[in-house]
């Protein structure tokens, strides 16, 4: 029994680029377009033949790979332009590094074409680590193979990724896609992808720079019909042969020699022209820039700033917002007088001076990026670091005012504009944590010098929250020591930054295993927050609850869950509210209510439902919950299906305590099924769990009396007992694994005394679920001691207590000694109607059934023992640890040639649950493979 996972909040913000509502965070549409069609482009029949070959031959990938300026974004979208075939199109930039972004991107895409991804399945991007990329991928193949048509995914720029993790993801799709899919990367780079295998199977479809580089006859179609230059054939193999066919080359040197008017100058450019010379892309610049007017110049120089640029953000920036300044230069004046600034955008696509239109309507651009490189270069020469900071600047307050945040801070921060990027996320930040946007903000604080926090301790505050909501605790300690330093007790927010260090340490000193500091810091917090500051209040009341649950104070632990699903009803926030509706599942399971506590995991399951948050971290409490609800009515089937679920979703989303909790019930469920090398295993898997991370007060306890129960299940009473002195915390559960153990030490008078002294604490606090623990352990100590009469009538009054929930594993996991005194009251002779008083030893339908139980598992380990004894043939082999009824439907499933998807629809499971019960098949059988698996079957006649 545990409490739910540990707190968190979702954050985001909205802006108006566009707004993906499914994705909770801001996208820009000018990066799911290609670039619009060329009415004056090289036609390339040759490259069009190699990308529809790739496609008859079912590739898996088409790579085009080559430098800068090879044309590849130009071939990819002139063939797009030619096909039928549906194409979704994703521009990356170095901000798509982030798995979240890139893949709400790549979802976004695939909604262009009418793919629509369930939004949950990227929640698990969203906390602390990240799943394993194959996990998640095989969640969006699955999505995208039950719903589209053949297509084309085209990823623009993806030398830009370094991400491994989205390498593993890509890889993975690409190995896995859909057969209707064809996946197309554009890359200055070969990723780090399997493509030597790819190769090998014929997979992989390849473009390259020497296939890119212009041909003769295509470089003489650029040169005289695209740039109008009429040269001749000479002089075209000439450049031709100097660029190598490099595409960038030829147009720069094609833009040069287009204001040249004499024939013998054009002669003499040509003759000095040299591709290979390593100052060639300077040079080019130079002439480029030179035979542009200074207005054209003025403007490519200071919006070689921008990642992408419209008319009114290039006004902003080349006339600082305002046409009626008076301190402009002559070009900005003659630029002012003349065109505006998206007149000369239409200009410069138009005369091919590297200007790319990102959308169909012409609005957004950017430069080519070695274009926009070169321009910087020259900047950076030409310009002062505070002149170019104010053009940073002067975008900045631009974007900010379209509500474009992230590309607003980027530009803050690059013109050092600290304060006011500070007052951005001050701002912003609330917006932000509300939607999960943690990571995004971590790095903008991060970026903040130290001297902008110095007078204003909120940085610091909003830097530890975002470390400590990231799983970085002890690093958010000494930030919040220095904000607290820097308040001024008189300033307007004091008391309200005060609270929020208070809340923050609250939740911290929980992890920490420090009750005493909880209950401190949340009493400050509730004295300085203001009422209306719900997710702060929200953090105290889950670490207040959690406190009081590990205290073993039921009382109050339910006031603070109920005060925290007020808070998450009012909210709307679904983890807030699961998390304490799973809280006082668990509360109700300790208070010995298992029906309430089933009717609070029946709430929290609807309000999953209801709110698309069956694929979310949300779900791991209700899980795990549930499994321990259900072992406890031995229901070990569903029991195991929600742990390994459970288990499943906390290692996507890293909730290590509840990760805990969950291996603590699969551990139980192991040893019940005599399994012992298999609960140990999930013994181990929770100890490596506590050994990377920081768990709340229950789990740490949980794990502590795990380790004697589990040892003395197994038994052995020696490595049992090597664990004792971790038990001397003194809550409930140590107590009673303490008394477990010196009953196993043979020490029963002493078990008996410290039992005695949890009795009246636990009938006093109304914890009957522990109760009738007790009561079951303080019979086998009268047993040990002969006092049989005295022995049953206290299980009997355990059994009384037990009967309307229908307990069951609680008894079972005692042993036989208790079947024995369950016997022993079956033979006495009293009126069956009439149910227990504390004098009168009845047995009814509940306890005969109980009964049965006992002698059912009695049997089953004496003949796994006698199956472990004896030498059969192989062929006749009985199992060590026979397969589960769910085992044995999957290995028949296995048999009929279904896949694990196909398995995991017809069972109503995960694929990840398919995948664990396969993993428990082999080991069982001893065998390596699924045709292993269905062969050992028939041999042992399973199948």
């Amino acid at each position: 029994m545990s409490l739910s996972c540990d707190f968190d909040q979702h954050v985001g913000f909205c802006e108006k680029e566009l707004w993906m509502s499914e994705m909770s965070i801001p996208l820009l549409t000018t990066k799911l377009y290609p670039p619009p069609q060329r009415p004056n482009l090289v036609l390339r029949p040759r490259l069009m033949v190699k990308l529809e070959e790739a496609l008859h031959r079912r590739c898996r990938l088409t790579l085009v790979s080559a430098k800068a300026g090879s044309g590849k974004t130009t071939l990819a979208s002139e063939w797009l332009h030619q096909q039928k075939r549906p194409a979704a199109w994703l521009s990356l930039d170095a901000n798509d590094n982030e798995p979240r972004r890139f893949f709400s991107y790549l979802v976004a895409s695939l909604h262009q074409l009418g793919i629509k991804i369930d939004p949950s399945l990227l929640k698990p991007l969203e906390m602390g680590q990240l799943p394993p990329a194959e996990a998640f991928v095989v969640d969006l193949i699955n999505e995208v193979a039950t719903q589209s048509n053949h297509f084309l995914l085209i990823l623009d720029d993806y030398h830009l990724i370094q991400s491994d993790w989205i390498h593993q993801a890509v890889g993975f799709l690409i190995e896995h896609q859909p057969p209707e899919m064809h996946l197309i990367l554009l890359t200055r780079v070969d990723p780090p992808l399997s493509l030597a295998r790819l190769r090998g199977r014929g997979q992989i479809a390849e473009i390259r720079g020497d296939l890119l580089r212009f041909v003769p006859e295509e470089a003489t179609q650029f040169l005289n019909e695209v740039m109008n230059l009429d040269l001749p054939a000479d002089a075209i193999s000439t450049l031709e042969g100097r660029t190598e066919g490099w595409i960038v080359g030829l147009q720069m040197a094609a833009i040069s020699m287009q204001n040249i008017k004499q024939e013998e100058d054009l002669s003499a450019f040509i003759e000095a022209f040299r591709g290979t010379n390593r100052f060639i892309l300077d040079y080019l610049l130079e002439e480029v820039l030179s035979q542009q007017t200074p207005v054209i110049q003025e403007f490519l120089l200071n919006t070689s700033i921008l990642e992408r640029m419209c008319g009114s953000l290039c006004d902003a920036v080349l006339f600082n917002g305002a046409r009626g300044s008076g301190d402009r230069t002559e070009a900005q004046v003659n630029l002012a007088a003349g065109k505006d600034s998206q007149a000369i955008l239409v200009q410069l696509e138009r005369t091919n001076l590297f200007v790319v239109s990102l959308d169909a309507e012409r609005r957004w651009y950017r430069y080519h990026h070695l274009f926009a490189d070169l321009l910087q270069s020259s900047l950076r020469e030409r310009r002062p670091d505070e002149d170019i900071r104010e053009l940073h600047n002067r975008a900045s307050r631009w974007f900010r005012r379209e509500e474009h945040l992230e590309e607003a801070m980027i530009h803050a921060l690059a013109a050092q504009d600290y304060d006011r990027a500070a007052a951005m996320i001050d701002e912003n930040i609330v917006s932000m944590l509300s939607r999960s946007e943690g990571p995004v903000l971590l790095s903008w604080l991060e970026k903040l010098p130290q001297q902008i926090a110095l007078g204003r301790p909120w940085v610091y505050i909003y830097h530890a929250y975002t470390l400590v909501l990231s799983g970085r605790p002890d690093e958010a300690a000494p930030l919040l020591a220095e904000a607290e330093k820097r308040i001024d007790p008189d300033a307007p927010r004091a008391a309200e930054l005060l609270g929020h260090i208070a809340a923050i340490r609250s939740y911290t000193a929980n992890l920490a295993g420090d009750a005493e500091r909880v209950f401190e810091m949340a009493t400050l917090a509730d004295k300085y927050l203001p009422k209306e500051h719900l997710i702060a209040r929200g953090m105290t009341s889950y670490a207040i609850s959690v406190t009081y649950f590990a205290d073993d104070d039921m009382e109050n632990a339910s006031n603070a869950s109920l005060e925290m699903l007020t808070i998450g009803k009012k909210l709307e926030r679904l983890l807030m509210t699961i998390t304490a509706l799973c809280d006082l599942a668990s509360i109700k399971k300790v208070q010995g209510q298992l029906y309430q506590a089933e009717e609070f995991y029946s709430r929290a399951h609807q309000w999953l439902v209801d709110r698309n948050g069956l694929d979310t971290r949300v779900r791991c409490p209700y899980e795990v919950g549930s499994a321990d609800l259900l072992y406890q009515w031995n229901r070990l089937e569903a029991a195991h299906e929600h742990a390994l679920t459970g288990i499943e979703y906390c290692r996507r989303f890293d909730v290590p305590s509840e990760q805990v909790s969950g291996f603590m019930t699969l551990m139980r469920l192991y040893q019940a099924q005599d399994d012992v090398e298999g609960a140990f295993g999930a013994l181990r898997d929770a100890e490596h769990v506590m050994q990377s991370h920081h768990l709340r007060l229950t789990a740490q306890i949980e794990l502590k009396t795990a380790r004697v129960t589990q040892w003395l299940a197994a038994g052995d009473l020696a490595m049992a007992s090597r664990w004792e002195k971790e038990c001397s915390g003194g809550s409930e559960m140590e107590q009673l694994a303490l008394a477990r153990l010196w009953l196993a030490q043979d020490r029963p008078a002493e078990a008996q005394g410290l039992l005695d002294r949890q009795h009246i604490l636990a009938e006093a606090g109304g914890r009957t679920g522990r109760l009738i623990e007790i009561l079951c352990l303080q019979a086998l100590t009268l047993k040990a001691q002969g006092r049989l009469d005295d022995a049953c009538a206290t299980l009997s009054r355990a059994l009384s207590l037990a009967r309307p929930e229908g307990y069951q594993r609680l008894f079972l996991d005692l042993g036989w000694p208790i079947g024995e005194l369950l016997q022993r009251l079956d033979t006495v002779d009293t009126a069956p109607t009439i149910y227990e008083t504390p004098s009168v030893l009845v047995i009814g339908k509940y306890e005969r059934n109980l009964l049965e139980s006992f002698l059912h598992e009695r049997e089953a380990r004496k003949h796994l023992v006698a199956q472990t004894v004896s030498q059969v043939p192989s062929t006749a082999e009985s199992l060590l640890a026979p397969l589960t009824e769910r085992e044995l439907d999957v290995l028949h499933l296995l048999a009929e040639g279904l896949s694990n998807k196909e398995i995991a629809t017809r069972l109503v499971v995960a694929p990840s649950t398919v995948k664990q019960h396969l993993k428990n098949i082999y080991n069982k059988l001893d065998v390596h493979s699924r045709i292993q698996a269905v062969e050992r079957g028939r041999e042992l006649g399973i199948l």
